[in-house]
């Protein structure tokens, strides 16, 4: 098996006896809210560089409760990883397409 296929395995199933991933270690430790809270709080404070105004952290907390959930439930770190991707071009997307039509002065269309 090649290295993106082992790769591909290691995301997909993820037992927790010994995958050495962070949320992982704090399962077994403290259990899996626990686990997910922590994971989570690092997860909105990894998103300091989108301002470090308490709103933008609690959302980024809340979406790190939801892939930290998704993992947990799963046992796998791939449903979460896709979340990500999909919320990622979704925010991007949506971001580039306000900032175009502000630019681009829609007024043809009033």
């Amino acid at each position: 098996m090649g290295k993106r296929a082992n790769t591909l395995c290691f995301l997909s199933r993820r037992p927790r006896n010994h995958n050495p991933t962070f949320q992982v270690a704090l399962e077994r430790e403290f259990g899996g809210s626990v686990a997910v809270a922590v994971s989570s709080l690092v997860f909105a404070f990894a998103h300091f560089a989108h301002g470090i105004l308490w709103p933008n952290l609690l959302v980024y907390f809340l979406v790190g409760v939801a892939f930290g959930a998704t993992a947990y439930l799963t046992n796998s770190t791939l449903p979460a990883i896709l979340r990500h991707i999909i919320g990622d071009l979704t925010f991007f997307t949506l971001g580039l397409a306000a900032q175009c039509g502000a630019t681009a002065g829609l007024r043809q269309w009033d």
